[in-house]
Formats: structure tokens, sequence, C-alpha cells
């Protein structure tokens, strides 16, 4: 839900009406202003005025410390209370609401609910990307007739958009006394003269072959536009710190080292491994693990899996890094693509792999490292799917190559390669941590990422516990759906009973083969029953 996203839901909209099949005028407040120019660029023929009011266009419409910056910012979308308690500040028109103490800013995002932090999140930060890349200035420069209104103590009318406005041949701008930001709002009568005065003149009035004329000559513009952002983007481009290549584990051990360090558990046990779902091998490593079972180890993050009726996915953890939307890649090391596919080559065969992928372009999904191509091919070396906290494509055709995998998202092309930047290094996905070679369990509902010493016994708990579940507390449900005589009390009865005998067992178990391999925190946590 960007900007380009509404200002795309906007002209639909204006199409179906017909409003481009004649003459037409766009205006904007603020934000409003940045989609109204987005609109002119989508719309099948030009404006015949655009008239901004403080609309958004260029970096400083995005001041350091304002708050689309400090949205754009943030790596995670904000909680929706800290947008709304961000927005109050700033929030100076009154809503119309009895009870109103909040602007109508805040009345109306209040409305949205908890997806208000995303929402804002994406917003402002299209905003800012497109404010600094210089394609709103772009498309504003491309207009025939633009009238800008500002408030004289808003502090708004900066350098950047009187040269805008110095630089485009038919513009206008004026100001409103004593008003700020919100002039419609704090000045409506002298803001309506503003524009009544901006506007005696604006009209346009074109034949049939000047207005067709007038359409080619702004499409070619565009075109050549797109093109010098584009070339200005490639030069500026930096690959990130911290180098290319193998990276030989980084800070840990790479992926040869580690797996060479402890017994290979063999494809037997993977494939018992495969039997079961990723919640109920949790269950089990919940038993016997040092870490912190409740926030560690596993993805903290939503995922999305693809192919679920392939079941469980189990394998070693082969890591890599890309940056797709940054065209430095490419450019200065291409042979990225290459450098990997003999690294995955060089790893042990019969060994099932799982290529884990950190997106440095997150949070956006601009291009897919994994399609078709690359499915087939590192299937071919032994890798069994990949968890990509970035995009995925190509869904049916990397089914039929039987490659799992789980993403974040979809996206319909590579962007600037998906380029491999390093890879044999620890990254992180989805919120956790995944070191090469790791052991990794992943299913439709998330993926534990097994800790080497806990690799050992975890099979064998995980079907204990989910035995010990059959045993007592599912049983009482299934039991009492297939009887249907009993009341309420009798089944809430039995489950406490269910429950009582369920930790009894689970705890005399493990503090009977405690000092014979299970970890001794186990019994520290035997008490501690739960089920689902």
């Amino acid at each position: 839900a960007d900007l380009r996203s509404m200002a795309s839901a906007i002209c639909s909209l204006l199409q179906r009406l017909g409003v481009f099949d004649g003459p037409y005028a766009l205006m904007g407040h603020s934000l409003g202003g940045a989609v109204a120019l987005l609109v002119a660029r989508l719309a099948s023929s030009a404006p015949t005025w655009f008239l901004a009011l403080e609309g958004n266009m260029t970096s400083p419409d995005c001041p350091e410390m304002g708050l689309s910056r400090k949205l754009a910012r943030m790596s995670t979308p904000p909680s929706a209370a800290e947008v709304l308690q961000a927005m109050k500040p700033l929030d100076l028109v009154p809503s119309s609401q009895e009870d109103g103490q909040d602007g109508v800013w805040t009345t109306s995002a209040s409305r949205i609910g908890e997806s208000l932090g995303r929402l804002a999140h994406e917003l402002f930060a299209s905003l800012v990307r497109l404010c600094d890349s210089g394609e709103l200035l772009d498309i504003y420069l491309g207009l025939p007739v633009v009238r800008h209104i500002y408030g004289e103590t808003s502090g708004k009318f900066h350098v950047s958009l009187q040269s805008a406005i110095t630089r485009h041949q038919n513009a206008r701008a004026k100001g409103v006394k004593d008003s700020g930001h919100f002039m419609l709002s704090e000045r409506p009568v002298e803001t309506a003269s503003a524009i009544q005065d901006l506007l005696a003149d604006a009209s346009i009035h074109l034949g049939p072959d000047e207005c067709v004329q007038k359409r080619h000559m702004a499409t070619e513009e565009l075109h050549q536009q797109a093109k010098r952002r584009r070339e200005s983007a490639i030069q500026r481009a930096k690959l990130p710190a911290g180098g290319v290549g193998d990276m030989e584990g980084g800070l840990t051990m790479g992926f040869l080292d580690a797996f060479r360090s402890r017994p290979y558990l063999g494809m037997e046990t993977l494939l018992q491994f495969q039997k079961w779902n990723t919640p109920t091998i949790w269950n089990g490593w919940e038993q016997i693990t040092k870490y912190n079972f409740g926030e560690e180890c596993f993805n903290l993050e939503p995922i999305a899996d693809y192919m679920p009726q392939m079941g469980s996915m189990v394998g070693y953890a082969v890591t890599v890094q890309i940056n797709p939307g940054n065209p430095a890649v490419p450019r200065e090391y291409g042979a990225g693509r290459q450098g990997f596919r003999d690294h995955v080559a060089g790893l042990p065969a019969g060994v099932p792999k799982i290529v884990v992928v950190q997106d440095l372009d997150k949070p956006r999904l601009l291009g897919s490292m994994w399609g078709e191509v690359n499915a087939n091919f590192f299937r071919s070396l032994g890798c069994i799917g990949c968890i990509c906290d970035g995009a995925v494509r190509d869904l049916d055709e990397m089914t039929t190559a039987g490659f799992h995998a789980i993403g974040r998202g979809t996206c319909i092309g590579h962007a600037h390669g998906g380029i491999p930047l390093r890879w044999n290094l620890s990254v992180e996905v989805f919120g956790v941590t995944v070191r090469p070679g790791q052991l990794i369990h992943a299913d439709k509902h998330g993926f534990l990422v097994v800790p080497e010493e806990d690799e050992e016994e975890l099979l064998q708990v995980s079907e204990f516990m989910d035995t010990l579940e059959r045993r007592h507390t599912i049983r009482v449900g299934k039991e009492a759906c297939a009887m249907g005589n009993k009341t309420g009390m009798q089944i809430s009865a039995e489950m406490q009973s269910a429950m009582q005998m369920f930790g009894r067992e689970k705890a005399e178990t493990f503090a009977a083969q405690n000092g014979m391999g299970v970890a001794s925190n186990a019994t520290s946590q035997s008490l501690h029953v739960t089920t689902s």
C-alpha cells in the first residue's frame, strides 16, 4: 500500500469515470500532491493544469526530523499506537467529532486499526524515496501548467521549490498570509481567493492536433527522464560494506567446518524428521534445549510457504546475502553468480541442503534470486528448497522442479539480477540468525534452526512428546466427540486429570533419563505442561 499503488487505484477509477476523455485538472495537498503527480504520469493525457497546495515533491519536503523520514528510517513497521503518538503534535486541524480532542488526522487514522503501523511505514517510505529520487520533480516539470499555494508561516516555500517554479515554463506560486501547512482549514477564505487568482490564466485551449503533439512530447520526455534516473542510479550505486564472495564462515565456522564438527545424522534420521510438522519438532526441542525456547532459534516474523503440499523441509543451511535492488552488484561483482554456484557444488553430495537467503533490500521486494532457472540448477546440487527473507517467483515452475520455496512475498522480476553478494556467513532472516551448516526443520508454520547440541536427541523427544499428547490430552477430546454422552463439566474434569498425568509422565521420563543423554534443563522444565 505505497503511493504508487494508491495513484494506480485512483487513476483506474478516473479512467472508468471517463475523466481522461476530455480536459481535466489535478490538485493535491501535502502527500496528496505527490499522489496527484503520480496520477498525472499514469493518465492517458496530461492535465490542463496542476495545483499543489504545499504538495510533497522534493527532498526538503521530507525534513530529516519530520514524520515521513522518521517512519521511513524504521527497519520494521511501528505499532499503530506509535504512529498515532507521532502524529498528534502535527495534527492541527480539529476533528468534527463531538468528543474530538484529537485532530482530523488522528481521528481518521485511529479507525484503521492495527494495520495503521504497516500502512504508514509503507506510505512514508515510498514518499521519501520518490522525493529523494527526483521522480516527482521530473513529472512536475513535464506538466503544461502548474500552480503552487503555500502557507507563509509553514516554512515550506523552500529553495528547491522556488528553483522548480523558476525552471518551469508556466508556473506561478502564491502564499496565504498568517497560514501554515493546513491553509484550507486555517484560512479558508484567503486560500480560496489565492487559488482563484492563480487559476485565472491557467486554462489552455489547444486544438486536436496540438493536444496529440503535446501528449507525444510529454510521453517522450517521461521516457527520457526515466532513462536519466536509471543511468544516475547506476552511477551512484555502491556495494554495501562487508566484502564480497565466500566469507568462509565470517566470525563463525563455514559450512564444511560446521558440518564436519559433529556426527552427521544420516538420511534415515532426516527422513524420520520429515514425517513430523515443525510445531511437533518444536514441542520436543522445548524439552531439551538450553536456549530461550520462547524467542530464540525460530522465525520471529511471518513466513509464506508457497509449496505447503510438499510437507516438511529438513536440511542443512547454505547461507547467502543478496542485494537485487543495488545496480552496483552486477556492475562490480557479476562473478557472484558463478562463485556461489561453485560453492554449493563443492558441498557434500547426498546431504539435503536448504539455501537461506538474506535480502539486503528488506523491507522492499525489488527482485528475486529464485525462479525456474535457479530452482532446477540448485535442486541438481542437492538443495531441496530455500528460505528467503525476500521475494520468490515462478511458483508453478519451482513446484514442478520439486524445489520447496518459503519466502516473505512474491515479485515479477529479478531487479538487477539477484546476484549472490556474499555467502558462507551468518545471516539474519525473519528475525533469527542462521549459521552455515545448521540443521533446519521448516514447513507452512515457520522454521526451527536447531542448535547443534540439540540435534542428536531431538527426534526421540519429539516422538515421545507426540505420543504423550495422544495418550493423554488429545485422547480426552477425541473420546468425548465420539461418545457424545458426557457433560461439559465431565469433559473438563477429564482434561484436568489428563493434563496432570501428562505432566507427571513427562517429569518422570526426563528425570529418569537425566544423566543418560537428555539435557538437565528438561527436568527443570518438566512441570511446565503445555499442549496444543
